[in-house]
């Protein structure tokens, strides 16, 4: 029998998802690194390898003509010396082809390498900012999520290149299911492809909602990577009206895990003391990680039936996942029986109303977790649909490329959502609503309503069934 556990071997995290950007200077190989045609192309083809070595089936998410036929004309057309950013903006023209969270080529680690560059002095790009539907580059706030009077603003143009002209080329670039996950991941990450691109001027000249702003460059922490490394931002809860409640969880991947079972523990005892009686968890931000954080950090709180995590998988034995009889190369599909039993007996159990928002950054465990809650019915799954898929990859296998020093990224399995259905191919709520990135609380505010109006709905038929059982004769 296949165990989560066992399956899900991944290290302490998950790669995050996404998030899952693996994009960082190599700290081994010298900034300044050029590298020749032959170098680029053995790189290039290490890289075509890895994958094929490791997925189990590239058809998953891409067109393998296309991707093929892509591979192939790069190959022709590479030519040295370029350095090693430069070799990733070539290479990463991959990426939005192999349409995979989890397949890309990128940098080795590009959150210590950001936080590097900014030890060392170097500044990035001034702004946080999102990419709107319309395809506009609007600004947030500032760099680490100060206040600014620019905030709304659409940018027009950076340092003489017009917005649209850097948006579309870093799409180019990026990985994931879909344009809209692709948009949404470029937004949060701006500053590190925006550096990666174009590099990280000490000053910036903006133009902003029709006016040329001269910018410093900043030295602030972004707000992603703040949310990777402090407890408060990565995890919040607070009460709302009407005895509901909203749990914002944006990660699933924290080493700390006894805090954050101890935080959840608390969440469910004030809930339970309380009387919240509508719990709204949001994982709109939240790029994946490890199952058991939200088996035993909230499904165990909120479970009412014996439950699985995926129903199959398909998986590529790869070197140092080899079971007995296995050989490496080998394609391995099978069926997952175990189930987790609830814990009624628990008194922190929640048996109130749950609303599970997702949205446009929700990947990997997340999913997993959005899966589970909307195919054993332990909620109601809102948010933004047609974004990622439901039947997800894993087993993520990083690979150095040998002259380049970037990693190109693999899973080794994909897993099948528990009901065993293919259909529908993405991830579609119970109830569709936008993931409005410039509104966050818009889609809370709308669950709120949503509730209410059941409320409002069920309280006549409850008052009905009172009265018909007290006007029942006794027995």
């Amino acid at each position: 029998m296949i165990t989560a556990r066992k399956l899900l071997t991944l290290g302490t995290t998950f790669f995050l998802g996404i998030l899952c950007t693996a994009q960082a200077i190599a700290q081994s190989i010298p900034a300044q690194k050029q590298l020749s045609t032959d170098q680029l192309r053995q790189d290039l083809a290490y890289a075509m390898d890895s994958i094929r070595a490791t997925h189990p089936d590239p058809s998953h998410s891409m067109d393998e003509a296309a991707f093929n036929e892509q591979e192939e004309q790069m190959a022709k057309d590479v030519r040295g010396p370029l350095d090693i950013d430069q070799a990733w903006r070539l290479f990463a023209k991959l990426n939005p082809i192999m349409a995979d969270g989890h397949l890309l080529i990128g940098y080795s680690d590009w959150v210590a390498a950001t936080k590097e560059h900014l030890h060392n002095g170097g500044v990035l790009f001034p702004f946080e900012v999102v990419i709107n539907d319309a395809g506009k580059l609007i600004v947030t706030a500032k760099l680490g999520g100060g206040s600014t009077p620019y905030a709304g603003r659409a940018i027009s143009s950076i340092n003489g290149i017009g917005a649209d002209e850097v948006t579309k080329t870093l799409l180019a670039r990026m990985h994931g299911d879909t344009t809209v996950f692709r948009t949404s991941l470029l937004s949060n990450r701006w500053w590190f492809f925006y550096w990666k691109m174009y590099g990280a001027p000490e000053r910036f000249d903006i133009v902003i909602g029709g006016s040329t702003a001269r910018l410093a460059g900043s030295d602030a922490e972004p707000v992603y990577l703040a949310k990777r490394s402090v407890f408060d931002k990565a995890f919040s809860f607070k009460k709302l009206p009407g005895h509901a409640a909203l749990l914002t969880v944006n990660t699933f991947s924290w080493a700390d895990r006894a805090k954050f079972y101890a935080f959840t523990g608390q969440v469910f005892k004030e809930i339970k003391d309380e009387g919240i009686d509508v719990l709204i968890v949001d994982v709109r931000q939240n790029g994946g990680g490890d199952d058991d954080m939200w088996m035993q950090g909230i499904l165990r709180y909120i479970a009412d039936k014996p439950y699985r995590w995926a129903s199959g998988y398909e998986k590529k034995v790869t070197p140092g996942h080899v079971d007995a009889g296995q050989q490496v190369g080998e394609i391995v599909r099978g069926h997952i029986d175990r189930l987790i039993q609830p814990q009624l007996d628990d008194p922190l159990h929640y048996s109130g109303k749950l609303y599970l928002l997702v949205g446009r950054q929700t990947y990997s465990s997340a999913v997993l977790f959005s899966n589970t809650v909307q195919d054993f019915k332990f909620g109601t799954v809102a948010g933004q649909g047609g974004v990622v898929r439901t039947a997800q990859t894993g087993g993520i296998q990083s690979f150095s490329l040998p002259n380049s020093g970037l990693t190109v990224t693999a899973p080794r399995f994909i897993l099948t959502r528990p009901s065993g259905e293919a259909m529908p191919i993405f991830v579609e709520p119970d109830v569709r609503m936008t993931d409005d990135p410039l509104r966050p609380m818009a889609a809370v505010e709308e669950v709120l309503r949503i509730a209410g109006a059941e409320a409002a709905q069920q309280t006549p038929r409850v008052e009905a069934m009172k009265r018909r059982t007290l006007a029942s004769p006794s027995r």
